[in-house]
């Protein structure tokens, strides 16, 4: 298991309705960051929820894949972009790890208020599963998942857990609390990153696994916290 990686959720907002130049900052924004860290941006950074032009938005996966693919080079970054499949539209996270696609997983609990039902498929319950990346167990809760206590059992296990997000500054402390929370009760890392938006609470945070904030990913700090507090985990 690889240790002392830098961990980093990624401030970011959308600028207007040009996703082109929205995709050209990010990348910006990814260069800067550490060789070798693992990136989490917010939930559709690229995008956002932009009803009205669905069909372009979905339009820029190939593009955005491509871009962080090459980036992932030597990096480890998530992000969620709209895509479709057989007709439906999904809002998937996509990880990108040397180079390559190895883990995707679409939104399963959509968001009422903002309407997520009305555009959006429900992916499967069964996408959310740890998978691995360089022996590191790894799982994805986006967004309004972070709420249900039931989908942290099924990260059960995990080493750290990313959470991309566009959450509303209204309620701002419960995804303080909430990502912390999960940290504490999966004894995990977790990297969770909403966006800059002015609708949202630009919050980002790296929980360590007994709850205070780090920067970096060590194992031996997992290890440790679960033979402390043995909680069967």
């Amino acid at each position: 298991m690889t240790g002392n990686r830098a961990l980093i959720p990624l401030r970011f907002g959308v600028k207007g309705e040009d996703f082109h130049a929205s995709l050209r900052l990010l990348i910006e924004a990814i260069d800067a960051t550490p060789i070798d860290a693992i990136v989490v941006t917010p939930e559709v950074a690229l995008t956002n929820f932009d009803y009205a032009h669905f069909d372009i938005a979905a339009a820029m996966a190939p593009l955005i894949d491509e871009a962080l693919l090459r980036l992932s080079s030597s990096r480890t970054l998530l992000t969620t972009r709209i895509d479709t499949h057989e007709g439906k539209f999904y809002n998937r996270a996509v990880v990108y790890h040397r180079g390559a696609i190895v883990h995707t997983q679409a939104k399963h609990k959509l968001f009422t208020l903002g309407r997520e039902r009305e555009y959006f498929a429900p992916a499967s319950l069964e996408d959310i599963h740890l998978f691995d990346i360089d022996g590191i167990r790894v799982g994805i809760l986006i967004c309004f998942e972070l709420r249900f206590t039931p989908l942290w059992e099924r990260l059960r296990g995990a080493d750290m857990i990313l959470v991309p997000a566009q959450w509303g500054s209204l309620r701002s402390a419960h995804f303080a609390v909430l990502s912390q929370a999960l940290a504490i009760a999966n004894q995990c890392y977790v990297i969770a990153s909403d966006s800059a938006n002015s609708d949202c609470t630009a919050q980002h945070f790296v929980w360590a696994p007994d709850g205070t904030t780090a920067t970096h990913f060590e194992p031996d700090a997992i290890a440790t916290m679960r033979r402390y507090i043995n909680t069967g985990i």
